[in-house]
């Protein structure tokens, strides 16, 4: 099993344009990390979207810069 490690730095919902997820896997040989894709512009769907994909046969780690309380209209973020 691969271990993948997400980083997400979130936007405001109405500002999807600057907020971005790259992924990464762990190389235990070399010590280091190689980057596996990234996306600019990612909106939540995307986010869950390909998490939940690699989180099916792979070990998933996830860290968030994130507003998650920040919504436009108020409240919390709708997940």
């Amino acid at each position: 099993m691969r271990k993948i490690f997400f980083g997400t730095d979130l936007s405001c919902p109405v500002n999807i344009s600057d907020t971005v997820i790259s992924w990464f896997q762990y190389n235990h040989k070399n010590n280091e990390f190689l980057l596996i894709d990234f996306k600019i512009g990612a909106d939540d769907k995307y986010i869950f979207d390909v998490i939940k994909y690699f989180s099916e046969k792979n070990s998933v780690f996830i860290d968030l810069d994130a507003h998650l309380s920040y919504n436009i209209k108020g409240g919390d973020r709708k997940i």
